[in-house]
């Protein structure tokens, strides 16, 4: 029997996976050390090292027949793979871009995590689609694009703070990686998973405190695009929405999603270049006309 006949579904996966982190938060382990200097993406990493234990830990439970990841670590156990088959620099990074989903241009790893990890040397965390990776087929190189990527992020809560939108992912980074898979392989849209997990905590001390009713996990192609709260053109296109409400629709495909995406990016550009070019040229002429009095003066 094959490993994801017996996983069934993504969804019924996804359920294991949100349960995984409640029931590793029932067992006691509910608080996670934060490095006092830690900051930005180098904070979130205590909190996807948890999460792959949690998920560890349901697997052995359960015994399922998948691997979690730490995304550095799936890319030395794949080269490690190719280079147990003889393959070379040059092969393993032809056919990680010509034969995956995930490996098109830099979206999910780096050419110096690859050159690192054919060297046999440490691979370095990088910031990439994924955090997490989970792998649910037979074989790691014939089944090389039945992977989940899952993106972990972590937020304080504060009292009485209003709590502004994260940022969660590059809008434009999103749309481009979409358009070379349609250019490349339509049929990759079939495997491409994204899951997103929101870890909500209070910080006492330097361990942050988190409860079974803190922790969500959302489906990127299941999101309501129309829902988004904030896309930042000034930081890289950014969406910008709290995991915690994100709004899913079940049934929407994955193409409905990418067109809506794209739709949604484009017309609220529009709206922001607009506002933008009529504040600049305000600014440029109110400049002009000033200089223009001054000369009258003089």
């Amino acid at each position: 029997m094959r490993i994801h006949d017996v996983v069934m579904t993504k969804s019924h996966l996804k359920d294991n996976v949100l349960k995984a982190l409640k029931e590793e938060i029932q067992r006691g382990n509910d608080r996670i050390d934060i490095p006092s200097r830690a900051s930005g993406s180098a904070k979130g990493l205590p909190f996807e090292e948890w999460a792959k234990k949690a998920i560890e830990n349901y697997i052995k439970k359960k015994n399922l027949p998948i691997k979690i990841f730490l995304q550095e670590e799936f890319i030395r156990e794949i080269v490690d793979k190719l280079k147990s088959k003889g393959h070379t620099l040059e092969s393993i990074e032809k056919f990680l871009r010509d034969n995956t989903w995930w490996g098109l241009k830099d979206y999910f790893f780096s050419k110096k995590q690859l050159k690192a990890a054919i060297a046999g040397q440490n691979v370095e965390y990088q910031q990439s689609i994924a955090d997490l990776v989970i792998f649910y087929g037979d074989d790691l190189i014939a089944d090389a694009n039945k992977i989940i990527a899952i993106n972990v992020k972590s937020h304080e809560l504060r009292k009485g703070e209003k709590s502004r939108h994260p940022n969660i992912i590059s809008a434009k980074r999103l749309l481009e990686h979409f358009n070379d898979i349609l250019d490349k392989n339509p049929k990759y849209l079939e495997d491409f998973e994204l899951w997103f997990i929101g870890i909500y905590y209070e910080k006492k001390d330097l361990r942050a405190c988190i409860s079974q009713d803190r922790i969500c996990l959302k489906d990127l192609f299941k999101l309501k695009v129309s829902k988004i709260p904030e896309i930042n053109f000034d930081a890289a296109i950014q969406l910008q929405w709290h995991i915690k409400e994100m709004e899913e629709d079940p049934k929407q495909t994955k193409e409905k999603f990418i067109k809506d995406l794209a739709i949604e990016v484009q017309k609220r550009w529009e709206k922001f270049s607009k506002r933008r070019t009529s504040e600049f040229s305000d600014l440029v002429n109110g400049i002009l006309e000033k200089l223009e009095e001054g000369k009258e003066v003089s």
